[in-house]
Formats: structure tokens, sequence, C-alpha cells
């Protein structure tokens, strides 16, 4: 008997980089209604006011859906290139991620970076073309709303020549900093500094655009440019302290063993009655013979109607390991954190090497640990 595969399921960086959530940071909302405004001040006065907003709005869609579809091509870039993804904060420029230390390479970060502004060369490039072409020509409406597109695109392609991160010209800096010195930690600090410095210049030139040259639009558009490359810059700037604070730490430092692991085999009555009423706890990794199984919560056992308790035992109610992200004891804090905000999860179970489970980390204790340390520049 064939079994035929799903589109998918035949190209596996293709069904991963569907799995990628994208989060639409608040820079959008703001775009969203000043481009509108834009265009109803700017566009020709002879299009009666409707037509303005409708052609903003339909203007401003297609953009935010060539952004998402250049993510996109991003995300299945860097799945090919094995850098794991799990989010995406999607800023009017495009994505800012949190990119594993030990799964990139300057290398990769030049071709991610070369891959992003070629592609924004192409959109560009097409949007251009087709308001050329026919019928396209015979609608000056439509027309000129491609073309608008068009110089955003061009637009968009030279902000990402800033030497800054989380853009393009940043990933290039980073990639060459980190080539000349061998130095992941300065490079990413230097990188996402000159993205932050960046952005507060063009607020501040956005400012003097509105005062000096009496140019409401584009002293606006600049100060927004300015304001969002500040927010992504500061997000970038946060991640490099908190994996500069975390980065010597491992795993087995900073996980506790208050979560004792229990028994596939017995019941959800007795992991309630003998655990969760003990200790306290909603959180339990599960393990046979000290090989980890997998995690059973109290969310996950009240799933199950209390009348079940006695005759469903934990492993039927449980989380498998294979669907639960882990991390190895030697592994670091920085690293930990990394995929404890991709996966979205709040504790880890730590394994040896053997696959035993030793203990728990935990999201918030890390945090804790890398305010402190920060505070005090360890």
């Amino acid at each position: 008997m064939k079994v035929v595969m799903s589109d998918t399921q035949s190209h596996p960086d293709l069904s991963n980089a569907l799995k990628v959530r994208m989060r639409i940071h608040a820079s959008w909302y703001l775009a969203f209604i000043l481009l509108i405004f834009v265009n109803v001040t700017q566009f020709p006065g002879d299009y009666p006011l409707w037509q303005r907003i409708a052609f903003g709005t339909a203007g401003i869609v297609v953009f935010f859906l060539t952004v998402v579809l250049r993510q996109f091509q991003l995300n299945l870039l860097a799945i090919h290139m094995g850098i794991p993804l799990r989010n995406v904060t999607l800023f009017t420029f495009g994505g800012a991620t949190r990119v594993p230390r030990d799964t990139t390479r300057p290398g990769i970060e030049l071709l991610m970076a070369g891959s992003g502004f070629v592609f924004n060369l192409i959109v560009a490039g097409i949007l251009q073309w087709i308001s050329l072409r026919e019928p396209i020509t015979s609608s000056p409406l439509i027309a000129a709303l491609v073309q608008w597109s068009a110089f955003l695109w061009y637009i968009l392609a030279l902000f990402h020549l800033v030497p800054a991160l989380p853009l393009e010209g940043g990933r290039i800096l980073l990639a060459i900093l980190w080539k000349s010195t061998g130095n992941y930690r300065i490079a990413v600090r230097i990188s996402t500094s000159t993205g932050w410095g960046f952005g507060s210049l063009f607020i501040l030139g956005g400012i003097a655009v509105f005062i000096f040259l009496q140019e409401a639009v584009n002293g606006l558009l600049l100060a927004f440019q300015g304001w969002v490359l500040l927010s992504a810059a500061t997000q970038s700037r946060r991640w490099a302290k908190l994996y500069e604070a975390l980065h010597n730490t491992r795993a087995r430092d900073i996980m506790t063993r208050e979560f004792p692991a229990i028994a596939p085999q017995i019941s959800l009555r007795q992991a309630v009655t003998n655990y969760s009423m003990v200790t306290g706890q909603d959180y339990f990794p599960v393990a046979e013979k000290g090989k980890f199984v997998g995690i059973i919560t109290l969310a996950g056992i009240n799933r199950i109607p209390r009348g079940e308790w006695d005759s469903t035992l934990v492993e039927e109610a449980m989380t498998p390991a294979m669907k639960v992200f882990t991390v190895l004891a030697d592994q670091t804090a920085a690293h930990t954190i990394e995929y404890m905000d991709q996966t979205g999860t709040h504790r880890v179970p730590v394994l040896d090497k053997k696959d035993e489970v030793i203990g728990v980390v935990i999201r918030d204790s890390l945090m804790n640990l890398a305010r402190v340390r920060t505070a005090l520049r360890l």
C-alpha cells in the first residue's frame, strides 16, 4: 500500500517555516494610520476623500502582505541553514529574531542579510514593472497604488543599508565584527548600539524637519522610522545584555530540584494526592527508571474528568518527551533562555548525558539572575 505524503510533509523546511509564529509589533498599527494620513493629505485633491482613504488602506495592506512574504522567505532560508526559529517579531521593516548563538556563523549572517536585501530590490522592481503594464496603466488610481507600493519598497531597501541591528546592514556589521574580533558578544553589543544610535538620530532628524523646514509629513515619516528602529534595536540590545549576563552559567547551576519526577504508571489520583497536594507544585517531570519520558501538569490532569482519575495513568495524560523542550545540564543559561522564549515555555527539564532528568529550570529565576548580574555588571 502506498502512503501519499502531503506537500508540507515532503518538504520539512517548508513545514517548519509555516510553524514559525509571527508577532505583530505595535508599530504596524501606527503605520496604518500614518500612511493613510499621508495619502489623504498628499494625494491629488481631485480624488474624493473616500477614494484617498481607500487608496491608503489598500497600499498599506499590500505593503504588509509583501513584508510578511519577505519574512517567510527569510524564515525558510534560516531553517534550511539549520537555524531553529520558533517566533519572529514583525516590524514595519521586517522581522527581528533572536538567533541562538550556537546555530549561526558570520557567513550565515551575511547570507541572510544579502537575501533580505535582494528580496527588497526584487519586490520593488516587480511592483515598478507591474505599474507600467496594461491594463494597470489604463487605471490611473491603480497605477498610482502600485507605483506608491514600489516606492515604499525602494525606501525600505535604502533603510536596510543602515548598519544597525536588526536591519540587514546591521547583520552585515555584526558578521564583519564577529569575523574580525572572533567575539560574538562584542559584535552584538556594537551592532545593537548602532541601531539604538541611528534610531535616536532619525527621531531627532524628524523633529528638526518638522520644526525648521515646516514639512510635517516628511518629519513624521522620518521620526516614525526612527521610533521603529529604536524599538527593534532596544529589543535586540536588551537580549544582548541578557546573553552577556547568562552566557557563563550552566543549566545545572540554576536548576531547581523542587519538582520531583514521578512514575508514568501511577494514576492521576495518586499524582494529585501524593505529589501535587504535598509539594504544592503543578508541574512534574515523568521518568521511568530515571529516564525522562515526559511531563505532567495540573492543567493536563484537569482536562481528564475527575471520575476517571483513578483509572487513568499519568502516561496517558502526560506530554511525551518528544514534544517537550529540554536542555542538557552543561548547556548555558543563555542558550536555555533563548529556547524558552522561542518555544514560549516557562519551565524546562534538565537532563544529563544519559537522558535522566536531574532538575527543572524556571524562567523567572533565570530572569532574576540576569537582572542582578546586569545591575552588578558581572
